[in-house]
């Protein structure tokens, strides 16, 4: 039976949008006509060209606005589809399982609302990890991070298992205020959101010429600003994500942590491709290679392409998939680099492939005597 898919990595400031196997980047942004009837008269990117309310209902990862949300979701599925309704769509959403449960159940709300015809709900972490191309079945571990604008999630993965993950509720954005503040205070001067994120963008410049407010008398004027100055500025940010990626890699157990150094920090997300941000990770960080996915900002959205759309998503072990619920056979793992404690979580770690509609479990047994482990068996089951 054929059905009509649409995926979407629910962001703060873009949405990430796959249907028809194809991926696109959209604004978290809904334009409502004015009236007192509710109409939706643009969304997406062009609803900031519209000239009308322009509504963000995202706010720290979660839906500040269920129904304003329910609305965007719906508009951006029935245009990416092809479709009139949303009847006869199913809704896949990428929810943070450490996002807190009050946020997710509104995010969850948003996608009923809509009138979705199902909703499946994947984990963006090991969407990610697949869309970057992270060797997930490898005996050696691997650590995503997945910088948002509003939130930060990180995540290790091995042996096809998540080792441990993290969230936090920091992100991009608190370098658009690192700058609106340096601005305020320097030069007296009042910027916006937007404006802020466009200077984030460019920082490699030498100079800015930026239009706002004066602080003191309210007219707008013009400043001149040193792009180095800036650069500093922006690096006042970028410390509470530092912070939070060193915390996570001292929460490692020792072997995972160790084969860092040969694997690397792989980052994700549209805060990975900050100016100068790998460099500060690296000097933080000096022996620990530092990558940033060249699908940095749809690596999400591309991972779940791979596992919906393309039937691949777990690229690295095809011969462990299960076809159409059948058992696989017994197969045996490569000596483990990790200790008892890593394979205790992996005994009941559950990764979910092909689209979410089946999961694969890993049941992993350790030999105390000989100290390796092996796979004792794999079962597909359908929800």
């Amino acid at each position: 039976m054929f059905k009509t898919v649409f995926a979407a990595d629910i962001g703060s400031k873009c949405i990430k949008c796959v249907a028809r196997g194809q991926v696109a980047a959209e604004e978290t942004a809904i334009a409502l006509e004015a009236g007192a009837k509710l109409t939706v008269a643009a969304a997406g990117n062009a609803a900031l060209l519209h000239r009308s309310v322009v509504i963000r209902p995202v706010r720290d990862g979660a839906a500040a606005n269920t129904r304003m949300l329910a609305l965007l979701l719906g508009r951006l599925a029935c245009e990416k589809t092809g479709k009139r309704t949303t009847a006869s769509i199913e809704l896949h959403a990428a929810i943070p399982h450490m996002l807190p449960t009050v946020k997710q159940n509104a995010l969850k709300q948003a996608a009923r609302l809509a009138g979705f015809r199902a909703l499946q709900v994947h984990d963006p972490l090991l969407m990610g990890a697949i869309g970057a191309d992270a060797d997930l079945f490898s005996d050696r571990a691997h650590m995503i991070v997945n910088i948002g604008a509003e939130t930060m999630t990180c995540a290790a993965f091995a042996n096809g298992g998540m080792l441990w993950q993290g969230f936090s509720n920091e992100g991009s954005a608190a370098v658009d205020r690192a700058i609106q503040n340096w601005f305020r205070d320097e030069h007296r001067l009042l910027i916006g959101e937007r404006m802020a994120e466009i200077i984030k963008q460019n920082l490699n410049k030498l100079s800015f010429d930026i239009e706002g407010r004066s602080a003191d008398d309210g007219l707008p004027q013009t400043v001149r600003a040193n792009g180095a100055e800036l650069r500093a500025a922006a690096q006042k940010g970028q410390t509470a994500l530092i912070r939070f990626v060193k915390d996570a890699v001292k929460a490692l157990q020792p072997e995972a942590a160790a084969d860092l150094l040969d694997t690397g920090i792989t980052l994700i997300g549209g805060g990975a491709l900050q100016f100068g941000l790998a460099e500060c990770f690296s000097r933080e960080l000096p022996e620990i290679p530092i990558l940033t996915a060249k699908n940095a900002v749809t690596a999400v959205a591309d991972g779940m392409n791979a596992v919906i759309f393309k039937k691949e998503g777990l690229r690295h072990s095809k011969n462990c998939l299960p076809k159409s619920g059948r058992r696989v056979h017994r197969r045996l793992l490569p000596k483990p680099r990790c200790d008892l404690h890593i394979h205790k979580q992996l005994k009941t770690s559950a990764v979910p492939c092909l689209g979410g509609c089946r999961y694969l479990f890993r049941r992993i047994q350790f030999n105390a005597s000989s100290g390796e482990s092996f796979l004792a068996g794999l079962t597909g089951l359908r929800n």
